[in-house]
């Protein structure tokens, strides 16, 4: 069929087909199905249709002059990008002296100071200080700091402004922590107490002497006290005779024994040498800050946007560095003074304590002996009937850890005798939970009748055991009140035996009944 196009255009089917036949699906197409086609002009004529816009372009920003090179731009624009503020920001910060923690930290400071431009870099910026827009990105944030009077020495000073007191603190906790820990060897009663018996050791294997006689060695070196756990028979050392005294005389000695000496092995991992090189270290750098600080403050700088106010807040903050600095130095001394005193006090000679490291090694060896003697008490505390015949043999009674339990019960026989048992009647109760009922439940008839037997006898017994018609003499009223007392907590404990006897069975581990 040929006709007119109503939309100018045509569709273009594509490949011929061939007439359908009465089978296909043509055939059974509805034509009555609703059509419009005023709509379908409406929608699809040129008149109708939308303009179409078509997507502009979007022109590549110029990366502008380009001075620094591919890796140094790189690293510049990492840092940059990590800073609490903008760089102009900063650098204004840094042109009024204020080096305050909500702008910038430590750490930005020394990474900014490592990645500047060069004396080289930055005078080529310099010239673009004009047309800072022609510049790339990384350029243009890095400007600020080109044109910064003294921006290196401004930084310096800032990031110790930063972190003097974090270093101070640091130091300063060292040199406490040395002092404390000489005070303790000197003072820790325990200690004194294993350095008494180690003596005593030592004198009877050596000289078989139990006493301090004439000939007896009467001191001995620290780094000695580890030789107590290599001498030994078999498993069995001189460190765990050590531990079995003392577990003998109190369980807790070892807990005691730690708490009094819990600064030893921080101090035992000091070095000497290190910590005078940190105090002189912050001296210097207190020097060098001061002396940066003083030359920015001092010269006639019109760029220097400080008032009277803000410069007497920083000549204070310098008083402060000096302080610090004297303080520190003045830790170190009195702490490296209670080493030597410490060392004096067991025994070390002067000319021994001038080797900065036998002064570490003090420290060390005594923290060494306190790991033995641990490991030492831990192992007996592991296996404790190994070495209970040690100390039965020496007829010592070895301090276990207290447990809670139910008071010592009075049991009253029906002849009036009455027995003492640890447990009493809970034992029952107990005993059947652990068991899972299953003896109960063969029987309960007949462990009901016998356990309220022996319940209702209990106190009735008790009782028909005082009947005598005369009072008790007063001296043995106590006695006779603890009895009662005994009994009525016997009773309800048979008594809650009896209520768990009454319960249906239930399986504790399983949880069901």
């Amino acid at each position: 069929m040929q006709g007119n196009a109503p939309l100018g255009r045509k569709i273009h089917w594509g490949a011929h087909y061939e007439e359908p036949h009465a089978d296909s699906v043509f055939s059974s197409l509805n034509h009555e199905i609703l059509f419009n086609p005023d709509l379908l002009k409406e929608m699809l004529s040129a008149e109708s249709a939308p303009a179409v816009t078509r997507r502009k372009s979007l022109a590549k920003k110029p990366a502008g002059i380009s001075i620094l090179d591919g890796s140094r731009a790189q690293n510049l624009a990492i840092v940059m990008s990590k800073m609490k503020v903008s760089t102009e920001e900063f650098c204004q910060n840094l042109k009024e002296l204020n080096f305050s923690e909500e702008c910038m930290s430590p750490d930005d400071v020394e990474l900014l100071i490592h990645v500047l431009p060069t004396a080289e870099e930055n005078k080529k910026l310099i010239e673009y200080k004009d047309r800072v827009a022609d510049l790339r990105d990384v350029e243009q944030n890095v400007m600020p700091f080109c044109v910064l009077h003294k921006g290196v020495v401004r930084m310096k000073v800032a990031k110790f402004a930063l972190s003097h007191v974090t270093m101070y603190q640091a130091v300063k906790d060292r040199c406490e922590v040395l002092k404390l820990a000489s005070e303790q060897v000197r003072t820790s009663v325990q200690f004194r107490e294993m350095l008494g018996v180690v003596l005593k050791v030592g004198n009877f294997i050596n000289h078989g002497v139990k006493e301090m006689v004439e000939g007896a060695i009467r001191g001995i070196s620290v780094e000695s006290l580890s030789s107590l756990a290599s001498f030994k028979t078999g498993a069995v050392s001189t460190m765990h005779f050590l531990c079995l005294s003392f577990m003998s005389k109190d369980f807790n000695f070892f807990q005691d024994l730690k708490v009094s000496m819990s600064h030893v092995h921080e101090a035992s991992k000091e070095k000497f040498v290190l910590l005078k090189g940190s105090i002189e270290a912050f001296a210097s750098e207190v020097e060098m800050a001061k002396r940066q600080l003083l030359m920015l403050l001092d010269e006639d700088d019109p760029e220097l946007e400080i008032g009277e106010e803000r410069e007497a807040e920083l000549r204070l903050v310098i008083s402060e560095w000096v302080k610090e600095k004297e303080d520190l130095h003045e830790a170190g001394e009195e702490a490296f003074k209670a080493c030597c005193e410490s060392q004096k006090y067991f025994s070390i000679s002067d000319r021994a304590q001038a080797d900065p490291n036998a002064s570490e090694a003090f420290f060390v060896h005594i923290a060494s002996f306190l790991d033995l003697f641990q490991e030492a008490w831990l192992e007996i505390q592991r296996n404790p009937r190994k070495w209970d015949d040690f100390a039965e043999k020496a007829g010592l009674q070895l301090q276990r850890e207290k447990r809670r339990s139910l008071p010592v019960m009075t049991q009253v026989n029906s002849d009036g005798r009455s027995t003492e048992s640890a447990t009493g009647s809970t034992t029952l109760a107990r005993r059947s939970l652990r068991r899972g009922d299953s003896a109960m439940q063969a029987r309960p008839s007949q462990r009901r009748l016998s356990t309220r037997d022996s319940v209702s006898r209990r106190p009735v017994a008790f009782v028909a055991s005082l009947s005598g018609g005369d009072l008790p003499p007063r001296s043995e009223v106590a006695s006779i009140c603890k009895q009662i007392t005994r009994s009525l907590l016997n009773s309800v404990y048979s008594a809650v035996a009896q209520k768990r006897l009454d319960c249906p069975a239930v399986n504790l581990r399983r949880g069901s009944s």
